[in-house]
């Protein structure tokens, strides 16, 4: 724990953008979010590597998942870029920089259609991935340096 973040980051950026894409995904299933999607977008855009999307029930689902993977990627050592749509609720964008998080209220996730526009970009899998804690620990490591 007590080693540089030069070290830590000893895993390609890549590497590190893929855990952080699921990391989020496991935290969004947790939070009880539906429909949630990972698809790398790094070869069809170059201003991010994953998109991660899930519909929540309410405003108030999309603001509480939002605060749980803030808090989760903070722990981690990832850094927020930009926040879009907490103040209304129906299609909120965190931006990670190499992982961007949508999350939509079902009926603005279809007027949308992201999939749609993204689908021929490959999906990641990330349900067979369990065991958040020490995978959170180990990414803090190599984000964070903690």
């Amino acid at each position: 724990m007590g080693e540089t973040l030069e070290k830590e980051r000893s895993k390609p950026r890549e590497a590190i953008s893929e855990e952080i894409a699921k990391l989020c995904a496991r935290v969004l299933d947790e939070s009880k979010m539906e429909d949630i999607q990972i698809f790398h977008v790094e070869g069809a855009l170059q201003i991010t590597d994953y998109f991660v999307l899930a519909s929540g029930r309410n405003p108030r689902h999309l603001k509480a998942a939002s605060d749980e993977i803030l808090r989760k990627l903070r722990e981690v050592g990832a850094r927020r870029r930009g926040l879009e749509g907490y103040r209304e609720g129906k299609w909120v964008l965190l931006d990670f920089s190499d992982v961007v998080v949508h999350l939509f209220l079902a009926e603005n996730r279809g007027y949308y259609s992201l999939e749609e526009l993204w689908g021929d970009c490959p999906r990641l899998d990330w349900a067979g991935n369990s065991g958040g804690g020490s995978r959170a620990s180990s990414l803090r490591k190599t984000v964070g340096g903690n």
